[in-house]
């Protein structure tokens, strides 16, 4: 009876043993599990967290030519205004010095005009002065004597002129002459205001010509002469 009893004790023990034996390798397989297991998510957060700090110094990158750019387009705009501001100023100088040229232009274009009023009361002055005294004779009326003789010499030359070549351009007559565009202008605006020529509106620039008590002056002049 003993030995039968010591044989069950001897299985039980060996029984117990074997299952302690299997649970301890199934122990030390969770454990060897979970070592591996800890040490794989703890590469990974290290690995997560490297990420995280290049994206990190990335958005810093971004932030900071943010920065830069918003700086830069600050001082564009700054310096826009400026050139603004300057092209104001330059906007006004420029209409303050046309504004003085157009009236130094006037002032110029009335001291010109009045030096040539000048200049024919002078010529006109001179021909009275050198005009030599009447003569009488039955071919030349009184009439057609004062007619001629209250021309200046420029003005007596634009009537030869007319009445050799016909007529003329208001630019002809100025190469003609000799004079200047305003001068020859205001002679041929006295001469027609006087009744000495005639003048044609239907093109431009006008043309002038002599008309026909005029034209008979001046072939009266010539046969006299």
């Amino acid at each position: 009876m003993t030995e039968f009893l010591f044989v069950i004790y001897a299985l039980l023990f060996a029984l117990t043993s074997s299952v302690m034996l299997l649970y301890y390798r199934r122990i030390r397989q969770a454990s060897t599990d979970y070592s591996r297991t800890k040490t794989a998510i703890a590469d990974m957060a290290l690995s997560y967290n490297r990420d995280l700090q290049k994206q990190d110094e990335k958005v810093r990158a971004v932030a900071s030519k943010c920065e830069e750019n918003t700086s830069l387009a600050q001082q564009l705009e700054s310096e826009i205004a400026n050139l603004r501001a300057r092209m104001d100023v330059f906007a006004a100088d420029q209409e303050a010095l046309r504004s003085h040229l157009g009236s130094l232009k006037e002032h110029m274009d009335a001291q010109r005009n009045e030096v040539l009023e000048k200049l024919d009361r002078l010529e006109a002055f001179g021909n009275e002065l050198k005009m030599p005294p009447p003569r009488i004779e039955s071919a030349i009326p009184i009439g057609r004597e004062r007619a001629l003789a209250a021309l200046t010499q420029t003005e007596l030359r634009i009537i030869q002129l007319l009445g050799a070549e016909g007529e003329k351009s208001a630019p002809e007559i100025t190469e003609a002459v000799k004079l200047t565009r305003e001068h020859t202008s205001r002679l041929m605006k006295k001469l027609y205001a006087r009744g000495y020529i005639e003048r044609r509106t239907d093109r431009m620039p006008y043309a002038y010509r002599l008309k026909r008590e005029t034209k008979d002056l001046v072939k009266g002049e010539s046969t006299a002469s």
